[in-house]
């Protein structure tokens, strides 16, 4: 097994808008990246999809030989897919196993998936639809959320 991951590449997509500051900032940071760090020592090549932009950069030092894929967020869809691609092509085109942090990441990792011809994990540790409806009484949210779940689920 050993052999196999040190010849994979990971690109994680973490949660949609989401910036390593705001780990940071909320305390998370260290439990987040810790098991990247130590499957970095594994793998070829670990990537992080961000959304804080370049200011992501500044956290390098904090993740060692984790490569950062820093973006923006945007609400369009197409804005971040052609961003992605644009950008960030050949690392994800080399890339041999795509993840999510959260099932809002879910949707931009399922469109790589696709484009990549990639193994796709959807991770959540609560599910999206149970949060917003434990928060929201807007049934169009909640419908929203649970299409997401089935979209990400579904691939």
């Amino acid at each position: 097994m050993a052999g196999k991951l040190r010849s994979t590449n990971l690109s994680v997509f973490l949660t949609a808008g989401m910036a390593l500051k705001t780990w940071a900032d909320t305390g998370s940071f260290d439990r987040e990246i810790e098991i990247y760090k130590r499957l970095s020592n594994e793998m070829r090549q670990i990537n992080l999809v961000t959304y804080g932009g370049i200011n992501d950069y500044a956290y390098r030092r904090r993740l060692k030989n984790i490569r950062i894929l820093p973006t923006r967020w945007h609400t369009k869809r197409f804005y971040n897919q052609v961003r992605l691609f644009s950008l960030f092509w050949p690392f994800l085109s080399r890339s041999n196993i795509l993840k999510t942090n959260q099932i809002r990441g879910s949707e931009l990792a399922v469109w790589a998936k696709k484009v990549f011809k990639k193994k796709l994990i959807v991770r959540c540790g609560m599910l999206h639809s149970k949060s917003i409806k434990g928060g929201s009484d807007n049934p169009e949210k909640i419908l929203r959320a649970e299409r997401l779940e089935e979209h990400a689920f579904k691939n």
